[in-house]
């Protein structure tokens, strides 16, 4: 649900400008386009907060009304025997609460990184929805290898993947996919910062 929000509110975010006709005066603006990307990233990473805050907010305290708090520090190996993880239900809960943030967050900064590309906001809701569908669609069809990759994209992995074993060998070294997991989409995001900011640019001076 909150991944449709972000699709339908964040992509046209830039290709906006184009069919408003508004593209061509930032140019003129004082702070010029670098600072304008950077207004419009921060806006959109503060909106998707926003809306993550929004959901999960009455969720933790609808739980914490109807089912308490007690069996928190109970192991997650009580739902699932061949769980790994050394962690009780309480850390758990929080990682999957930061999972669902940092997936987020990648995901948006993958979406207006689309946007900055187009100057069609239809072609960058499209992009933005085929980012969500399609390695949902296409992941069961893949090597198991490919398939753990492909859970690295924000929104395609899984919070469940605690109670799994999977491992990525990173460097010669096996480390727990749901770690991986975790982090990664943060590393998107930050990587479509400047990425963003340049394609916008460069698609200004065009």
């Amino acid at each position: 649900m909150i991944a449709i929000v972000l699709v339908v509110c964040l992509a046209p975010m830039f290709s906006g400008e184009w069919q408003t006709k508004t593209g061509a005066m930032i140019l003129t603006m004082k702070q010029g386009w670098g600072k304008d990307a950077l207004a419009k990233l921060a806006v959109g990473f503060s909106f998707t907060i926003e809306i993550f805050l929004l959901i999960a907010i009455p969720n933790i305290i609808v739980q914490m009304v109807y089912l308490g708090v007690s069996g928190w520090d109970a192991p997650i190996q009580c739902i699932k025997m061949i769980a790994i993880a050394p962690m009780n239900m309480a850390q758990a809960e929080v990682y999957e609460y930061l999972f669902a943030l940092f997936g987020t967050l990648g995901f948006a900064g993958l979406v207006m990184l689309i946007s900055s590309l187009s100057k069609n906001d239809l072609l960058s809701i499209v992009g933005g929805f085929a980012l969500l569908f399609v390695p949902m669609v296409i992941s069961e069809y893949l090597p198991y290898t490919l398939q753990l990759i492909v859970s690295l994209i924000p929104m395609a992995g899984s919070s469940a993947d605690i109670f799994r074993m999977n491992t990525l060998n990173i460097f010669g070294k096996a480390v727990w996919l749901p770690y991986v997991e975790l982090w990664t989409p943060l590393i998107f995001m930050i990587a479509c910062i400047p990425v963003t900011v340049s394609r916008w640019a460069k698609i200004q001076k065009s």
